[in-house]
């Protein structure tokens, strides 16, 4: 399954999860991924992003040094993934 797929598939049932995936030396967030982490993060810039030309959904890199590392469930040097919490709200971007 490449990368795209993945996003979609747990996206599309993402239900309180943060996922932050590394690409292009680059920390990103998706879908409703996305959202959930503007929501915690004031500042965090949104953008939309095309895939395969077909449609689009929201996409934002992350400061990864702005998230508090107690709020990762786990990582690895290609993903990381957070719950999340709309009591854990951040003053500062983490763009």
């Amino acid at each position: 399954m490449n990368l795209m797929a993945k996003i979609l598939e747990r996206e599309g049932n993402n239900s309180g999860l943060i996922y932050i995936y590394h690409e292009n030396g680059k920390w990103v967030v998706y879908d409703r991924s996305a959202l959930y982490l503007n929501k915690m993060f004031k500042n965090l810039l949104i953008a939309c992003h095309v895939v395969d030309g077909a449609f689009w959904m929201p996409r934002a890199e992350v400061d990864m040094t702005m998230v508090p590392q107690d709020h990762i469930l786990s990582s690895s040097k290609t993903e990381c993934v957070m719950r999340y919490n709309p009591d854990w709200l951040c003053e500062e971007s983490v763009e």
